[in-house]
């Protein structure tokens, strides 16, 4: 008995041993030694993690003190960070900041590569305790902790292009949409300790780059930054988990940021008309960006246009080809339809009214062959290569569908008219008289703030002529704002002649949410007719209710009331001005944006198939303890 179990534990040892020595030699280190050569020495797994850049110091930073606290846990660091993550909820819910400050520094130890530690508690920090306290030079140092949590986990994870996004959004918009934004603004600005703190950790904020108008590091600008670096990584090989087209758009989007904000602190000469040229640029360059979709193809936002084009060349010469299948299912598809119908069938789509399409539409019935059914009702000798034809077409369709919800998700149609709207001379000129208008009705002096604005609401005329997507959002809010005003300051109804009239009746339509009121239809009928509009803005009539064809579209009575709290002008998803529509035929190809050029847009050839919402800003009065404003410069010219 004694024997047995004296060779049972001789065969252990000896299988213990003979286990250790390929262990030994696979996980044998890298030889560091002067005058060794890259990669010599080492196991297989050493070799293996140098190759693949998987070892723990390629991730980012190695804390001594985070490999003491791994290895004190004895196996069982899962353990002790559910206690510490449950520690730290109850220190927030009984609100023991430091306690809280200091259990966050645990968790980020015992594991500082699980990016969710970083994302979660930063947002903790920024967001949630930062509102916890009254004064707001208090909830900025609570906004600042946050950003330099999350500056920390980016170096221990400097292959994660999520967290430098991430800091770009909390650096920009927790700053800049919050309510206390003005204050946050002037305190960031003149933060020289912020600034240097972010310059160690190699983020240059007092580069010309993330200067404001003032010489100043501006955060929405120091966000941009960070946004650059993330991009650096994704272009560097480094997978974010992030759709491309929302990736790359929060870049220029911040600069368009700045540039609003500067305009609303009396910066209206050429350097806001400088910024938004970059932001221009900086949008241009996105649009031109390959954009993979998830249906397996790519995509360039700003090649809607050379889409179209495409689309409907290919249209054209499969009807060609077909001759005349399609007229014969169209006279199928008008014998099914009594005779007030088929005349509606007969006009051109694109003569009927909003009624005859809503007539059409309420049948039920297909009122236009698929390609693809036009050519299996062709002959037999063409029906291969209508086929063919009809998959090119099919296909051609599909990529523009996809084009245009991509566009839709990032408004994109939106921010390139703003961007090149807020650079002409009239726009500048009309912002600069009605900031001058309510800087006066602050001061009392109302018979000069009325004829400022009477100057400001003729020159918003020509800007919505020539712009009209500009109706549909946050500007078209400010103006309502200041319209308010001078009907405080009239003590009356607008006069006959207001030059805004059809605009405020348009604004208090969207305002009042009306299921029964087209703003798209509204909106399509100027955007048509802004294709032709004179080059100069001189030659544009400085009242928008002489415009006889909105006249047809009527618009729902409503009271003059705020906007709903909540809705979004511009929106991130879906938005009233630009949708995606799912074409069948040559009429229901959208119409390219006016004033756009757009690039050659690639076709494929088959194709596979398969995010905090801002604040309105409340209407002024300014708060007393606001930052000085910028005087209103003298108008351009």
């Amino acid at each position: 008995m004694n024997s047995a179990s004296f060779k049972r534990k001789l065969f252990y040892i000896i299988a213990i041993v003979a286990l250790l020595v390929p262990v030994y030699f696979l996980g044998q280190p890298m030889i560091h030694r002067k005058g060794a050569m890259a990669g010599e020495g080492g196991g297989t797994l050493s070799k293996i993690r140098q190759s693949y850049n998987i070892g723990q110091a390629d991730l980012g930073d190695i804390d001594p003190a985070s490999e003491s606290m791994r290895l004190a846990t004895l196996g069982f660091r899962g353990f002790a960070t559910t206690i510490l993550w449950h520690k730290a909820d109850f220190y927030k819910r009984e609100q023991f900041w430091d306690r809280y400050s200091a259990t966050l520094n645990q968790i980020a130890l015992l594991q500082p590569h699980f990016l969710n530690v970083w994302d979660h508690q930063a947002h903790n920090l920024t967001y949630n305790i930062s509102v916890e306290f009254d004064g707001y030079k208090q909830r900025y140092e609570w906004v600042k902790k946050g950003i330099d949590y999350l500056i920390k986990g980016t170096s221990f994870n400097k292959r994660q292009p999520i967290l430098q996004w991430t800091l770009g959004i909390y650096t920009g918009q927790k700053i800049g949409v919050a309510d206390e934004k003005r204050q946050y603004r002037e305190l960031y600005r003149n933060d020289d300790v912020f600034h240097n703190h972010l310059i160690e950790e190699g983020l240059d904020v007092k580069q010309s780059e993330a200067l404001g108008a003032d010489g100043k590091p501006d955060h929405w600008l120091s966000g941009r930054l960070w946004f650059l670096k993330a991009y650096d990584l994704v272009e560097a090989g480094y997978y974010c988990k992030k759709s491309p087209h929302l990736f790359y758009s929060d870049g220029p989007k911040t600069q368009m940021r700045y540039s609003e904000a500067i305009e609303e602190e009396g910066v209206l000469d050429d350097r806001a008309q400088f910024s938004w040229s970059r932001a221009s640029e900086q949008w241009r360059e996105f649009g031109n960006r390959d954009i993979m979709t998830t249906w397996g193809h790519n995509v360039k936002l700003k090649g809607d246009a050379a889409a179209n084009a495409n689309l409907i060349q290919l249209f054209k010469q499969f009807f060609d080809f077909a001759g005349d299948v399609r007229q014969g299912l169209l006279a199928k598809i008008r014998d099914q339809l009594n005779p007030p119908e088929q005349k509606i069938f007969d006009l051109d789509p694109a003569d009927r009214t909003m009624e005859q399409q809503s007539i059409l539409g309420s049948l039920g019935i297909p009122l236009e062959p698929t390609p693809l059914e036009i050519a299996a009702a062709a002959p037999k000798d063409r029906r291969e290569k209508a086929i063919e034809m009809a998959t090119q077409v099919r296909n051609a369709t599909d990529y523009l569908n996809h084009l245009n919800a991509y566009r839709q998700q990032v408004n994109y149609e939106y921010w390139e008219t703003r961007a090149i709207s807020e650079q002409h001379r009239t726009t500048i000129t009309a912002r600069q008289q009605m900031f001058t208008a309510d800087k006066l009705l602050q001061e009392a002096k109302l018979d000069q703030a009325l004829v400022e604005y009477d100057k400001a609401w003729v020159n918003w005329a020509k800007v919505f002529r020539r712009f009209p997507l500009l109706m549909n959002d946050d500007v078209a809010g400010d103006i309502t704002k200041s319209i308010r005003r001078y009907k405080r300051i009239l003590d009356a109804p607008l006069p006959e002649s207001f030059p805004l009239t059809r605009f405020y009746e348009f604004r208090k339509a969207v305002d009042s949410n009306s299921a029964t009121f087209d703003s798209t239809a509204w909106l399509d009928v100027l955007k048509r007719a802004s294709v032709n509009l004179p080059e100069s803005d001189d030659d544009l009539p400085g009242n928008l209710n002489d415009f006889k064809a909105i006249e047809e579209i009527p618009l729902t009575p409503a009271t003059d009331a705020p906007p709903i709290p909540g809705q979004d002008r511009r929106g991130s998803g879906a938005s009233q001005t630009d949708g995606a529509p799912m074409v069948t035929s040559p009429e229901k190809v959208a119409a390219p944006v006016p004033g756009a050029s757009a690039p050659e847009a690639p076709v494929p050839s088959d194709t596979k198939k398969p995010e905090a919402k801002e604040p309105e800003s409340k209407e002024s009065t300014l708060p007393a303890n606001r930052p000085p404003q910028l005087e209103a410069p003298v108008p351009l010219g």
